[in-house]
């Protein structure tokens, strides 16, 4: 089934520091909606999502990410 992820205007903030990891990963994933909010802060990807097929991001800021939105 579909998911949607509504951070409702909240942050999702990494550390800054250590693992290259993503702030928020659907990679490889199906019907997938994140929605309202940012991410930031983090040593990887803001927000990974290769591979995935019928997913969006709508209204989402991806800030300070080391690596790629």
């Amino acid at each position: 089934g579909a998911v949607t992820i509504d951070l409702n205007g909240f942050r999702v903030h990494g550390a800054g520091a250590g693992a290259a990891v993503p702030g928020i990963d659907f990679g490889r994933s199906h019907d997938v909606t994140l929605l309202n909010g940012t991410v930031s802060n983090f040593m990887g990807t803001g927000v990974y999502g290769a591979n995935s097929d019928n997913c969006r991001v709508e209204g989402v800021r991806v800030l300070q990410s080391r690596e790629s939105g």
